[in-house]
């Protein structure tokens, strides 16, 4: 059983069986999905999204031999949403945090959209407990316009229509939308009808990058970028996938480019992402032998 949201779940694998993690931070508490046993995973997913983005690709990373942490971000789905700053930076924290809580030494950190920044940003703070990443459809640097962005968003988002708005924006980064898009989105979309959440979700789209941008170079260890050929988040996704395995000048990165897929590849292909990283995970342990 793998939760949506909010007590809500759809059945995907019977047989697994989850552990419910809380995080206490400073300004609230986090919650995520232990799943599995071996090597250790973290899932964070982008923006605007809940840990059930991850609900097809989980199951496949525990028959494969991880221990998966599915995390909901800071206020998103059953994390709380009395967070006094929603960046990309505070992702990593978190999950760096997560990690400590847990007595987990090592992770893969597996991140869509701003949370493959978070990822990056991870690795920078703390390369020893971050040395593989999978960055899906990743985030690591501000978007063209992101000034005039900035000023629409606090609009675009603002409420009663901000989750309606959202919602609209979302179904466009699909290409082939899964067979529950329809159930999963209006889960989603109740979340956003939380002030508090709908705030969240602004105050990340309007946080910059920056900061993170100037320190790619310092990202070492192995990192895999898995891009849909057709996300719309990019002008040319292969491209943005190149430009930041560049950018990455201290680390080892591979990319990979999905055939018609969108911004959300972990939730159109899961198999075919699935088979990616293990193969990735795999090369580097033999790196290491």
């Amino acid at each position: 059983l793998f939760p949506l949201s909010h007590n809500i779940t759809i059945v995907y694998c019977v047989t697994m069986i989850a552990t419910t993690v809380r995080i206490e931070r400073p300004d609230g508490t986090l919650v995520a999905d232990k799943y599995g046993s071996g090597p250790a995973m973290v899932l964070v997913p982008g923006i605007g999204d809940l840990r059930s983005s991850y609900r097809q690709l989980a199951p496949l990373l525990v028959e494969a031999g991880y221990t998966v942490y599915n995390l909901d971000l800071r206020g998103h789905g059953d994390s709380d949403a009395t967070f006094s700053t929603y960046t990309t930076e505070d992702i990593a924290s978190d999950v760096l945090a997560l990690m400590d809580q847990e007595n987990i030494s090592e992770s893969v950190f597996i991140g869509n959209s701003v949370g493959g920044g978070a990822a990056a940003w991870a690795n920078i703070l703390a390369p020893e407990k971050i040395k593989s990443m999978v960055l899906l459809g990743p985030f690591v640097r501000d978007p063209s316009g992101f000034k005039f962005m900035k000023l629409l968003i606090p609009v675009v988002f603002a409420r009663p229509w901000g989750a309606f708005m959202w919602m609209k924006f979302r179904n466009t980064l699909f290409v082939t939308p899964p067979s529950d898009h329809e159930e999963v989105s209006s889960k989603l979309r109740a979340t956003l009808s939380d002030p508090k959440r709908l705030y969240a979700l602004r105050t990340m789209l309007g946080a910059s990058k920056a900061k993170i941008t100037a320190r790619l170079g310092e990202v070492n260890g192995h990192a895999l970028i898995i891009m849909g050929d057709k996300d719309p988040d990019f002008p040319d996704p292969s491209s943005e996938a190149q430009e930041i395995a560049t950018l990455f000048s201290g680390a080892d990165t591979s990319v990979e480019v999905v055939a018609a897929s969108g911004h959300y590849v972990q939730i159109e292909h899961p198999e075919k992402v699935s088979a990616l990283i293990v193969s990735f995970l795999d090369d580097n342990d033999a790196d290491k032998a």
